[in-house]
């Protein structure tokens, strides 16, 4: 426990310090706003489709993530219940994810808008991964990036802390050491082997793996889904994919250059990885939710960042058909997915919506 909570005073001291920084080397008012506007959309909710499960957690005490648990023994006060570890968990991923922002970016704000109007409901609810999920993606930035090795590690220590699951990232260290063009063509043959490594996983699970968190994604028949509603899922994410690679690819044959930017390759490596897990994703949705969507963020960025390399014009062509595309996207997701599917993504996001503090003494002064 002590050990834990040396890491929780380090990880808090890191974005206080960061906090500074980004605030004083970027556009202020843009860091403030963007805060903001997440953790007044997302933190301040009093409901959530995993709401009632996290407060049984905390009642039970059946959590199962390290982090998760200590916070809730060490941190929660005990007059304190669900509301107030989904304020911390908000709060502090929102700085870790406008610290990755800034990495790359001076539009901050731009980034955070269109990210939470794609991820909101994901972002709102799953607060132990995306925790861990922007940590693992700094994690991977300081290691290949800035060549900060003992920052990278902590990092890596932290995501895992917070969800098992990101275990599964830490073998695609290999994307970093093989040339992009290289890892485009073999990108098929990691597909291959993860659906391999899920059929072998789902074959041997047995109950005394079904503690191994990570492996019920693979297996367990709660996460199974169709394989229509997979590709109805995840078809956008795909199409996504691919406009952006052959984009990115013009751009590398314009600009050979890009070949040695770090933060190009970490940016375009980080949205190949993503798309590895389409195959199980299919099948296993929540597969999808976990390490797909999130990814949203490294495609908005990477169009943002090869915008640099475009004159006036080209810019105002890749605004207007990206503008478009994301107008298609919030059609496709938010009204057709209820006519075809039936899905009820619409309702729950309304609920969460209604369920906002600020909304609701807005509607209710």
């Amino acid at each position: 426990m002590e050990t834990l909570l040396i890491i929780l005073l380090i990880i808090a001291g890191l974005f206080f310090s960061n906090l500074a920084r980004v605030a004083f080397k970027h556009n202020w008012i843009a860091y403030v706003l963007s805060f903001s506007l997440v953790f007044i959309a997302s933190g301040l909710l009093t409901y959530t489709p995993d709401w009632v499960g996290y407060e049984a957690w905390i009642e039970k005490d059946i959590g199962r993530d390290v982090f998760f648990n200590f916070f809730v023994h060490n941190v929660l006060p005990a007059d304190r219940g669900y509301q107030f570890v989904h304020i911390f968990f908000v709060a502090t991923y929102t700085v870790l994810m406008i610290m990755l922002i800034s990495k790359f970016t001076d539009q901050i704000l731009l980034v955070v808008v269109l990210y939470l109007a794609v991820v909101y409901l994901f972002y709102s609810t799953q607060i132990r991964f995306f925790m861990g999920y922007y940590a693992m993606s700094l994690a991977f930035y300081y290691w290949f990036v800035e060549n900060k090795r003992r920052m990278a590690l902590f990092f890596m220590v932290f995501a895992v802390l917070n969800h098992a699951s990101l275990l599964f990232l830490l073998p695609f260290i290999y994307f970093f050491t093989v040339d992009v063009e290289v890892l485009i063509r073999r990108v098929a043959l990691f597909l291959s082997l993860i659906v391999i490594i899920y059929f072998i996983s789902s074959f041997f699970l047995t109950d005394e793996t079904q503690d191994i968190v990570f492996l019920t994604y693979l297996a367990s028949a709660e996460h199974e889904s169709s394989l229509l509603g997979g590709l109805f899922s995840f078809l956008p994410w795909f199409i996504s994919f691919f406009l952006i690679h052959l984009y990115a690819k013009r751009k590398i044959s314009e600009y050979p250059s890009l070949l040695q930017d770090k933060k190009f390759q970490y940016l375009y490596r980080f949205m190949i990885i993503s798309i590895t897990f389409i195959g199980i994703s299919l099948e296993r949705q929540v597969v999808g939710q976990r390490f797909i969507i999130p990814s949203a963020i490294f495609q908005i960025m990477l169009l943002l960042y090869i915008a640099r390399y475009n004159e006036r014009r080209q810019n105002f062509t890749l605004a207007g058909i990206g503008t478009a595309y994301f107008l298609a996207y919030m059609f496709y997701y938010y009204i057709l997915s209820m006519e075809i599917t039936s899905s009820n993504v619409t309702e729950m996001v309304s609920e969460m919506l209604q369920s906002n503090i600020v909304i609701r003494l807005l509607l209710n002064p």
